[in-house]
C-alpha cells in the first residue's frame, strides 16, 4: 500500500429543515467528498416553498476558489419579491440555471467576490401595472379624434396583464447584476429589456422597449420605459413620442377611411401634444381644406 496515497472522505447529509435568515429550506440532502485540497458537494437537493433546487459545487482550498451550478425548478414568483412597486411580476413560476464562482476572501465586500451567469424562463405570469389587452383594444377601436386622444394618453396603460412567458439572460460580477437580455411575450405586446442593478450602491438602471402589435395596427414604434434610481425609490421615464406620433398618424388615416371627415376640438389636441414641440394651430391647418 502506498502510504502517501490520499484518502477520500465521504459524508452524507440529510437535514429536515434549515433556516437561512428568512429562508426556510426543507428536506436538504447532499454529499461532501473531501479529497484535500479539493472538496466537492455532490447531489445537492433542497426544497423551498414548493420549488426544487438542485446543484453541485467544487471548493479548491489552495486557490480559495468555489465553482458550481444551481438549477431551480418551479420557483414561485410572489409580489413581495419585487417590493410592491408600480410594476410587479407575480403569480407565476420560473425555471433557472445558474453557474457561479466565488473567490474566498479576495475582497472585503462579499458581493464583489461572487460572479455568475445564468438564464431563467417563466410560464404564464401576471404583470401588475399595465393593462395591455385594454391598450390593444382601445387602439383597434379608434373611431374619432376624441378616442384617438384618449388612446394616446399614458394613463390607459394602468391595470394588469398576463405574459405568455418571460425569458432573461443575466450575469453577476463586481457587485452588479447585469441583465444582458430580457424578453417578455404577450399576444399584443413584446418587451425587450437590458440594464443593471448595483448591489453595493443600491442603484438601478433598466431600459425597456415595448412593442405593441394589434390586429389593425402593425409594426408600431416602441414605447420606451426607462427605470433608474434607488430600488425602492426609483423613477420611471417614458419615451412616448415616436409611438404617440405613429398612433396619431395611423389613427387619422383610419378615421378618414371610415368616416371621410374629422371634427376636431382644438382643446383635445392641446391635451395630447407638448406646446414646445408642436403648435396645435399648425395641425388645424392640415384639416381646413
Amino acid at each position: 500500500t502506498n502510504i502517501n496515497q490520499k484518502i477520500e472522505k465521504k459524508i452524507n447529509f440529510d437535514i429536515k429543515k434549515i433556516l437561512i435568515k428568512d429562508i426556510l429550506l426543507d428536506e436538504t440532502k447532499f454529499t461532501i467528498n473531501d479529497f484535500y485540497p479539493i472538496i466537492e458537494v455532490r447531489n445537492f437537493i433542497t426544497r423551498f416553498d414548493g420549488s426544487e433546487i438542485l446543484g453541485s459545487s467544487r471548493i479548491n482550498l489552495k486557490a480559495n476558489l468555489v465553482t458550481g451550478v444551481l438549477e431551480v425548478e418551479n420557483f414561485k414568483i410572489k409580489e413581495s419579491y419585487f417590493g410592491r412597486t408600480k410594476y410587479d411580476l407575480l403569480d407565476g413560476k420560473a425555471n433557472c440555471e445558474i453557474k457561479f464562482n466565488y473567490l474566498i476572501g479576495k475582497f472585503a465586500k462579499n458581493l464583489k467576490n461572487f460572479s455568475s451567469n445564468g438564464s431563467c424562463q417563466t410560464g404564464k405570469i401576471k404583470l401588475k401595472g399595465i393593462d395591455i389587452d385594454k391598450v390593444a383594444k382601445n387602439i383597434d377601436n379608434i373611431k374619432d379624434f376624441s378616442t384617438l386622444v384618449n388612446t394616446i394618453n399614458p394613463k390607459v396603460f394602468e391595470g394588469d396583464s398576463f405574459f405568455n412567458f418571460i425569458r432573461i439572460n443575466f450575469m453577476v460580477e463586481n457587485g452588479e447584476f447585469k441583465l444582458k437580455k430580457g424578453l417578455a411575450n404577450h399576444e399584443n405586446f413584446e418587451l425587450s429589456s437590458f440594464g443593471k442593478y448595483d448591489f453595493l450602491n443600491d442603484n438601478i438602471s433598466l431600459k425597456n422597449k415595448a412593442y405593441i402589435n394589434t390586429t389593425k395596427f402593425k409594426k408600431l414604434p416602441p414605447l420606451g420605459i426607462n427605470i433608474f434610481g434607488k430600488l425602492n425609490n426609483h423613477k420611471v421615464k417614458y419615451d412616448f413620442e415616436a409611438l404617440k406620433q405613429a398612433l396619431f398618424n395611423k389613427g387619422i388615416e383610419k378615421i378618414l377611411r371610415e368616416k371621410k371627415s374629422i371634427i376636431i376640438d382644438p382643446g383635445e389636441i392641446k391635451k395630447m401634444f407638448d406646446k414646445q414641440k408642436i403648435n396645435p394651430n399648425q395641425i388645424l391647418d392640415l384639416f381646413k381644406n
